[in-house]
């Protein structure tokens, strides 16, 4: 518990991290609000679709391109530039979504997505600077990985209680309101001062930018694998509470699988783990990969949340252990892009995943989508255990 101690202690990461919980919660809200919002303006679940997949794909596209430039003149000018093209393209979302006018919609989505600031690769950047210590490092990404957790067990339920008492529009104009908020007060910061001195003095990144350090194009496969992953296990496991006539069962076992994966961030920033990060990495992978698997064959609902609780234990230290590889393996001067390009092979492994769930689904049944999700999260452990001598090397 030293690392956490260290961490709660640390007034200016304390503070950055309740800016960035705050900045960060709307990406928690805006794919079910704007769902709403586009459905009932335009009485289309399509359009509504492709708006949400509109705003996805400017996010996974902004993030590495702003994440580069937050490297290059620090975070503060490049997040509230940032916000405030979010806030305009939410805007034209609205006033599209007034005048029924679908292709405005996807565009305004589109531009607000590439929009949405990086807070998340910041934070991790400034806490690299803070914690130099491995224990605090640790510390501090598992609770950033706790946060991620709360942003999305959070959101949903802050739009449902918005919805409940106004309409979509409220909770759209909310979230935006939360962005630019806490956009703001970590722009207010003083750990939001440029501290890329190193960056300016090498020169302008390369055409590769982040990328082209080995490691992290091995951690971006990982990602996008195991991303890829979790949207086939979040379908099958809906599909199979659906064939049992037990829909809502499906949410609360995905709860459940939140759950443990945040029991895990808690419980691996506790201590230190034995063994180099790299081996840490295929270790989690290969233990989330066997949890999945004991999904496949979980007729019972109450086996298959058994089931899920092992796997998702794996899935925050895998992340927090990546998030460690990304510090040490990237020079300071591009690490703001490095955490950016995980959140947009996250995203890109996520929406990939539950695209070809759908499909697969439907044509062969919920035990053939987990298998494929536990074959993939097997891919990724083999893939890292093969480029275990590149995630050692070191950017210092």
């Amino acid at each position: 518990m030293t690392g956490y101690r260290v961490v709660l202690r640390c007034g200016p990461a304390m503070a950055a991290g309740a800016a960035t919980l705050l900045g960060r919660l709307p990406q928690g809200m805006y794919s079910v609000a704007l769902l709403l919002l586009v459905q009932q303006a335009t009485g289309s679940f399509g359009v509504a679709g492709a708006a949400v997949a509109a705003f996805a794909v400017g996010t996974a596209l902004g993030a590495p391109l702003l994440g580069r430039a937050a490297d290059r003149v620090g975070p503060r000018p490049v997040l509230l530039g940032a916000v405030l093209a979010h806030a305009a393209g939410l805007a034209g979302v609205l006033t599209a979504a007034a005048a029924d006018a679908a292709a405005g919609i996807v565009a305004a989505g589109l531009l607000a997505g590439m929009g949405v600031p990086p807070l998340a690769a910041v934070l991790r950047t400034v806490w690299t600077r803070l914690f130099p210590d491995p224990d605090a490092r640790r510390a501090a990404f598992s609770v950033d990985a706790v946060l991620g957790e709360a942003v999305f067990l959070l959101g949903p339920l802050l739009v449902g209680g918005i919805v409940a008492v106004a309409d979509p529009t409220a909770a759209v104009a909310v979230a935006a309101g939360l962005a630019v908020t806490g956009v703001v007060w970590f722009a207010l910061l003083p750990t939001a001062r440029p501290a890329v001195a190193a960056g300016r003095a090498a020169g302008s990144p390369a055409r590769l930018g982040a990328l082209a350090v080995p490691a992290i194009r091995v951690l971006v496969t990982v990602q996008t694998l195991l991303f890829a992953a979790f949207g086939l296990v979040e379908v099958g496991v809906l599909a199979r509470a659906t064939a049992a006539g037990a829909v809502p069962v499906g949410g609360v076992l995905l709860a459940v699988w939140s759950a443990a994966s945040l029991t895990g961030a808690l419980a691996w920033g506790a201590r230190a783990w034995p063994g180099r990060p790299e081996g840490q990495l295929v270790v989690l992978l290969v233990l989330a990969a066997l949890g999945i698997a004991a999904t496949v064959p979980a007729g019972d609902l109450r086996w298959l949340g058994a089931a899920l609780i092992p796997a998702g234990l794996a899935i925050a230290p895998a992340g927090v252990v990546g998030q460690g590889i990304v510090a040490e393996a990237v020079p300071e001067a591009r690490r703001t892009e490095a955490f950016a390009w995980l959140s947009t092979a996250a995203m890109a492994g996520s929406s990939a995943g539950t695209l070809g769930a759908g499909w697969l689904v439907e044509a062969t049944g919920p035990a053939t989508v987990l298998a494929v999700a536990g074959g993939m999260t097997l891919v990724a452990a083999a893939t890292t255990a093969t480029a275990r001598p590149t995630l050692r090397q070191t950017g210092r």
